[in-house]
C-alpha cells in the first residue's frame, strides 16, 4: 500500500512540477517520466526471476531500498535540475517498483 502511494503521489506531484517549475508542456512533462516506464518495463521481468530464485524478501527489500532512495533523490530537484539528473531519478524510481 506505501508503496502504490509513492508512485501515484510521485507521479501525480513530479507532473506538477515539471509543468509548473520547469515550464514543460503536458506531453514533454509525460517524456520525461519515461525512464520511469522503461525502467520498471526492464527491471519486472528481472524482479520476477530474483524472487523465484531468492524467495520474495530480498527482491522487495531491494526494490524498497531504491524506491526510498529515488524519492529522498526527488526532494533535491530544482529549477535548476538537469533533464539527466531527473531522468536518473525516475530509472531508479522505476527499478525500486518493479518488484511491487
Amino acid at each position: 500500500v506505501l508503496m502504490a502511494f509513492a508512485f501515484m503521489g510521485g507521479l501525480f506531484f513530479v507532473t506538477f512540477f515539471l509543468q509548473g517549475v520547469h515550464g514543460l508542456s503536458p506531453v514533454d512533462s509525460g517524456l520525461h517520466l519515461l525512464p520511469l516506464t522503461a525502467m520498471m518495463i526492464v527491471s519486472s521481468p528481472v524482479a520476477g526471476l530474483l524472487i523465484t530464485k531468492f524467495g520474495p524478501r530480498v527482491p522487495l527489500v531491494g526494490g524498497m531500498v531504491c524506491t526510498a532512495t529515488a524519492m529522498f533523490g526527488m526532494t533535491t530537484l530544482s529549477e535548476s535540475t538537469g533533464t539527466f539528473a531527473m531522468s536518473l531519478w525516475f530509472a531508479l524510481l522505476g527499478c525500486g517498483l518493479a518488484p511491487v
